[in-house]
Formats: structure tokens, sequence, C-alpha cells
């Protein structure tokens, strides 16, 4: 996996056989498990994402997720950076 230009994630074909790994040892199951889990996962998770000094490619860091819940973890950690610091000096 690579970014673009504009920050967005290019999946490559290493990054494809990662992905599928984690799926096949969490049985296509969804591990996060929030509200409105689909249960079939088809993605795969950073539990320390990639911007907080994640290993890209680590299995161990990986884990098998919905699409929604995925996405919604990935909202969290947006708004979480968002926090804008105090304005004293």
């Amino acid at each position: 996996m690579s970014t673009r230009k504009d920050g967005s994630w290019r999946y490559d074909g290493y990054w494809r056989k990662v992905r599928r790994r984690v799926l096949e040892r969490d049985g296509y199951l969804c591990q996060i498990k929030g509200p409105k889990c689909t249960v079939k996962a088809t993605q795969a998770d950073h539990v320390i994402p990639v911007l907080a000094g994640g290993a890209l490619y680590d299995e161990e860091i990986l884990r098998a997720a919905c699409g929604h819940c995925n996405r919604s973890r990935e909202d969290q950690t947006r708004k979480r950076r968002q926090v804008r610091p105090s304005r004293e000096w």
C-alpha cells in the first residue's frame, strides 16, 4: 500500500495478500463488533493506525473488520486528530 499525491491510499498486490491472510486468520468475522456491525469482514483494520506509527504490513496489528466498523473507527480517529490545541500560551 502506498499513498497518492492527494494522501489517499493505493492498494498494491502485497497489501491484498496481507489482507487476505488476516481475513482468513480471523475467519472472515469482524473483530471490532461495534454497533451496527455486519459481522462479515471484508477489510483489514490497523489496530495502531499507520499515521500513529503502526507498521503498514504487520499482521500482528491487523484485524478483520466489516466495512461499517472500519469506517466508524476511521471517523473516530479523524475526530481525535482534529482536536485543537489550547489557546493558552
